[in-house]
């Protein structure tokens, strides 16, 4: 019998193993979570419910923005019953899934519960891009969510490996990444330094958008301010790489580029979106904090005619 027990009412197996898993457990509830690339619709009589996550196993495949969903479905199906967690040899992605479970609940690291996993399945083997995966929900406290800049930097990596095979998607993954800046004055955040337009004076982004480690990046230089994309950044959603202009004044800011270079492994690329730091003005939280009467972003330009007047 391709299958383990995990915890109890929780199992780990493969898809060979699912029917001898559900001729053994007639007597109890079973919900089965599925991973893999082609979805099941054939799932054996026996299962109350089944979630299916489309998932290659690849190391640049996304994983982790399923983990909270994973969570929760093993978690209440727990309490119903017994759960039944497989992919297509029960190794790499059903293992990742399981991993993530068992952190959630102990407060585990991710080493130590793939240890776990390996002391009742010796054959768990989540590959390498999982593995960092798994490293980084723990960072991120056992939950995701964009407004954390380290998930939503990831987030960015997914969108642009999946926009490189198929550049009509770009819209639809970048589209929910454009999060508003808590930093600017009248958000809900934390006082913070904002930058502003040098031509009209707009508050653009805030220290809470801004990327610290520039040296990682490739081109990055010292004259740039390195951002998490912003909503006013509407032409990063149609095209590779472009322009970025301020939203009132149509003043260049900087540029973006959801693709990599050639010759940079896909692995390390992170999509750039990039501001000349001789464009913007930079005003302490205190100064920024008295500048609530800005008009909003929102606002369009006032129309300049041919006389010159405004």
């Amino acid at each position: 019998m391709d299958f383990d027990p995990v915890e109890d009412g929780l199992f780990l197996g493969s898809r060979r193993g699912l029917q001898d898993f559900l001729l053994s457990h007639t007597s109890s509830t079973v919900k089965v979570l599925t991973i893999e690339s082609d979805d099941l619709s054939q799932v054996p009589s026996g299962v109350s419910e089944h979630k299916f996550i489309q998932v290659d196993d690849l190391v640049t495949a996304d994983l982790l923005s399923h983990f909270d969903d994973i969570v929760s479905f093993i978690k209440t199906g727990l309490l119903a019953g017994a759960v039944y967690v497989h992919c297509r040899h029960g190794v790499s992605r059903s293992a990742t899934g399981c991993a993530a479970y068992l952190m959630a609940k102990h407060g585990i690291s991710a080493d130590d519960a793939v240890q776990r996993l390996r002391q009742c399945r010796p054959c768990v083997s989540p590959n390498a891009g999982f593995r960092r995966q798994l490293e980084l929900y723990e960072r991120l406290g056992y939950r995701t969510s964009l407004e954390q800049p380290e998930f939503r930097r990831y987030r960015l990596r997914a969108a642009a490996q999946a926009a490189g095979m198929d550049l009509s998607r770009l819209t639809t993954l970048s589209e929910p990444l454009l999060v508003a800046d808590a930093g600017l004055p009248g958000a809900a955040g934390p006082p913070a330094a904002v930058y502003r337009c040098r031509q009209c004076r707009t508050a653009l982004f805030s220290e809470h958008s801004v990327i610290k480690e520039q040296e990682k990046a490739p081109g990055v230089t010292a004259g740039c301010i390195r951002l998490l994309p912003l909503p006013w950044m509407t032409t990063a959603l149609c095209q590779p790489r472009g322009r970025l202009s301020c939203p009132r004044c149509s003043h260049k800011l900087g540029s973006f580029s959801w693709l990599p270079d050639s010759g940079l492994p896909e692995e390390d690329f992170e999509p750039s979106f990039l501001i000349t730091r001789s464009r913007v003005d930079h005003c302490p939280p205190r100064v920024a904090a008295l500048c609530i009467a800005q008009r909003p972003l929102a606002e369009k330009p006032r129309t300049i005619v041919a006389n010159g007047s405004r």
